[in-house]
């Protein structure tokens, strides 16, 4: 019998639909807290759901692991396909995320304008944003939209793929997982260690874009890359596509349960005010979440329903307009400092905003590409 993997895409596993719509509801859940931050006072059910949301910025470390998952399971599965091409991945991959990008950018630069912000204030960000690297500098880091930070990441984690392709077929996946992420983290840990005696200084600015850049972010989208080979049986090529569904089925119960024991252990010896140090602890967690769902016949199963596959597609319109809905909306219409029992309203009304605006942009996108 044929999986559900192969009844809806030849080179997609369903749980990472599940994955993405899980990951952009926390990013957004977050961000909403972030912009009605009153939620938290509005009794037990606002107390819950802020708690809750002020860890959905785990969500990015998710989507960083799906993307090395997405990008390496034909090249590091069980199909073991040749590499791409340098310029010939860099060119279809930026083609992918382009159009949605620039239009969500011009939109909000629109809007910029018809707010207070002069044209000269626009430019320099706008710029940058166009030309992904706003968040090497503080001055355009929070620019237009804070949210697109991310969009600078996938960026570099694209330019750098191909290259760690390359890594992990002569060194090996875990050799490749274990060297990156005590060169990425372990640097990081030094320099913070190091910012710590100059508070404001030029080491503390840099300690502090690192999060938001390569090389600390590198070994998140590493330990996808690492997941897409782990089901996969070197010896044997060509495999059916069936099989690819092994990188979940080949950790056991028993390896979940023990890790989240040492997970659980350990993070009464890690100092939370650390970030080099809390940030690998609370990636350990995202991995280990991402290995269970990707091994659950229950998330395959829901992963295969064609609303969850919608939301999975959409993820990526959703994290464009969503922040900006939160914030320029709310404050456009007049809505921040309203009475704390209108939360609700405020965020049904941003979710199914946002859900309508994305749903418009990937048609609009989808139709653009269909005439050219």
């Amino acid at each position: 019998m044929a999986s559900k993997t192969s009844q809806v895409h030849p080179h997609r596993v369903v749980q990472v639909e599940l994955l993405r719509g899980a990951a952009v509801t926390a990013v957004f859940l977050f961000h909403a807290w972030s912009a009605m931050p009153e939620i938290q006072q509005a009794g037990h059910l606002g107390y819950l759901l802020a708690r809750l949301a002020s860890w959905g910025h785990l969500g990015v470390v998710v989507f960083n692991m799906l993307t090395g998952l997405v990008l390496s399971l034909p090249y590091l599965g069980p199909s073991r396909s040749n590499g791409p091409t340098y310029l010939a991945f860099l060119q279809r991959r930026f083609l992918r995320i382009l159009p949605h990008y620039w239009i969500a950018l011009v939109l909000w630069s629109l809007v910029l304008l018809g707010s207070s912000s002069p044209p000269s204030d626009l430019w320099i960000p706008l710029l940058a944003h166009l030309l992904f690297v706003h968040t090497f500098s503080p001055a355009t880091f929070f620019s237009i939209v804070p949210a697109y930070w991310w969009l600078g990441l996938l960026a570099q984690f694209y330019l750098v793929f191909p290259l760690l392709l390359r890594l992990f077929k002569r060194w090996g996946p875990l050799r490749s997982l274990l060297v990156t992420s005590l060169l990425c983290w372990g640097s990081w840990f030094i320099l913070h260690e190091l910012s710590l005696h100059e508070t404001g200084g030029m080491l503390a600015r840099l300690d502090y874009l690192l999060y938001f850049n390569l090389p600390s972010r590198l070994p998140e989208f590493v330990a996808g890359m690492w997941l897409a080979s782990a089901g996969s049986d070197p010896g044997k090529s060509g495999a059916s596509e069936d099989s690819k569904l092994a990188l979940g089925s080949c950790f056991s119960g028993k390896f979940l349960v023990c890790s989240a024991l040492i997970l659980g252990l350990l993070g009464f010896w890690v100092p939370p005010d650390q970030l080099p140090l809390h940030h690998p602890y609370l990636s350990a967690w995202c991995m280990l979440l991402v290995i269970a769902v990707l091994r659950s016949p229950l998330a395959e199963s829901l992963g295969s329903r064609a609303w969850i596959r919608s939301l999975g597609n959409t993820s990526y319109s959703i994290y464009l307009l969503h922040q900006p809905v939160l914030t320029y909306g709310a404050m456009g219409f007049g809505l921040v400092g309203l009475s704390i029992n209108f939360w609700p309203v405020l965020f049904l009304m941003a979710a199914l905003v946002t859900l309508a605006l994305s749903l418009g942009l990937d048609l609009l996108v989808r139709r653009t590409a269909l005439q050219g």
